[in-house]
């Protein structure tokens, strides 16, 4: 009974490790997908500018139909002198939302998004399109690393829990 007991205690040990290397694994992949979103809607924010001039606060909710996993909440912007303030805070409580993102990858984000709105378009839309491009080539780096992270954190997460079961063995 003794030793059915602690081989159950080896198997849960073997699972919490291989879950917890699944987790890891998983933020590597949420950080790859946030990053292609942000990069998504950039662009899709430039697009938008280009095309056919509306008022500021729709045209940022429209943008984000495209970038689908942005866990950016733009549903009550209204247009009028508060609008910097209220995207301001929308990318703040965002931003909260999205801890996998480097600091200085979402800065960039949140520079270029603010800017629309406040500048002339001319001046805008190169400023979201190189963001946009910067935002993608790290997108792909994280798909990658995402793809080498998975692999390695399902390794270590079972060797580690084995490692632990054989010491209770």
């Amino acid at each position: 009974m003794q030793i059915l007991c602690k081989l159950l205690g080896c198997v849960c040990l073997v699972l919490t490790g291989a879950g917890l290397g699944a987790y890891r694994a998983g933020r590597s992949l949420r950080r790859a997908r946030l990053l292609a979103a942000m990069a998504a809607y950039v662009e899709e924010v430039a697009a938008a500018m280009q095309c056919a001039p509306c008022p500021t606060a729709r045209l940022l909710q429209g943008a984000l139909a495209g970038a689908g996993g942005l866990p950016l909440n733009l549903a009550s912007l209204r247009d009028g002198p508060g609008l910097p303030g209220q995207v301001h805070r929308a990318l703040i409580q965002a931003r909260r939302l999205c801890p996998e993102v480097p600091q200085h990858l979402w800065i960039q984000f949140t520079n270029a998004v603010e800017r629309v709105g406040q500048a002339d378009t001319p001046q805008v839309v190169p400023t979201l399109t190189m963001t946009g491009r910067q935002l993608t080539a790290q997108a792909q780096q994280a798909a990658e690393q995402a793809q080498q992270d998975r692999k390695l954190y399902h390794t270590l997460g079972l060797c580690a829990g084995a490692a632990a079961a054989l010491l209770l063995v």
